[in-house]
This record gives C-alpha cells, structure tokens and sequence, in this order.
C-alpha cells in the first residue's frame, strides 16, 4: 500500500510523534571510522525492544531479528540488524544526560500529543543508583519501571 501525499494528514495532531527525530541530535560517540549502524536507529530499535519486554543486549538484538521486515519499512539499516555487542557498546558509551534530554523531549512530546502535561517542567537530575557489579561493568541491562 502507498500512501499519496492526498491521504497524508497535515494536521499535527495526526502527525506521529518521532523518536527518530527526538534522537538525531544525540551526539554519537562512537569513532567515524568503522561506525556500520546509524545511532538513531540504534537507539530506536532498542527503545521498542525494550517497551516490548526485552531485557537484556541479546533480547534486543533478537526483537529486532524478528521484526526486520516491519523495521526495513521505514529504516535505512543500512549495516543490517546491530548485534547484541554493538547494542551493548553503543549505549555504554552514549551520555546519559544527552540520551535522558533527547528521551524527555520525546516522551513530552507524547504527552502533549494526548492533550496530557508533564508535571515535571525541566528533565529530572540522573541519580546513580548502586545496582550490582555487572552492572557497573556494562555486561547487565536493568530496566525499571514505576
């Protein structure tokens, strides 16, 4: 199915909120050289991975295996799916302020979009919190929701 731009709505609120776009100004810290794998979509396909329940590098990399014609739709990939080890890698090396702003901003933006307001006006402080030594090493991912 193709979708002319006749039945593409231009009114914003029937615009999708994008985490490709929420995320394109995260700085990538990864080395020019050698980098295979776009970060945005790196980072989305981890960030739907985990929403669906993956909790771990390999789960990740496993959902998106599993969902590589769905995300061939509107992702370039153009080095294929990650593996767990450049999931992994990457976000141990990301900021973890720049991620939580470039996060905030999207979640905000679905907020707003539901008609819903934020009760927080500026992303909250990161707070380290002592979970376990793999942990620390990077070789754990820990999700946490409230």
């Amino acid at each position: 199915m193709t979708v002319s731009s006749e039945t593409t709505s231009t009114d914003p609120t029937h615009r999708p909120v994008s985490i490709l776009e929420h995320f394109a100004d995260l700085p990538d810290p990864r080395r020019e050289q050698g980098r295979i794998h776009r970060l945005d979509e790196i980072v989305f396909i981890a960030t739907c991975a985990v929403l669906c329940g993956a909790d771990s590098w390999e789960q990740i990399a496993d959902y998106a295996h599993s969902k590589l014609d769905w995300l061939k739709t509107f992702l370039a990939l153009p080095g294929g799916v990650p593996s767990h080890d450049t999931f992994r890698r990457v976000f141990c090396l990301l900021d973890p302020l720049a991620f939580q702003k470039c996060f905030y901003a999207w979640i905000t933006a679905l907020m707003r979009r539901q008609g819903l307001t934020s009760v927080a006006t500026d992303p909250p402080g990161l707070r380290p919190i002592a979970i376990d030594g793999k942990a620390q090493r990077g070789s754990a991912l820990h999700v946490v929701s409230a």
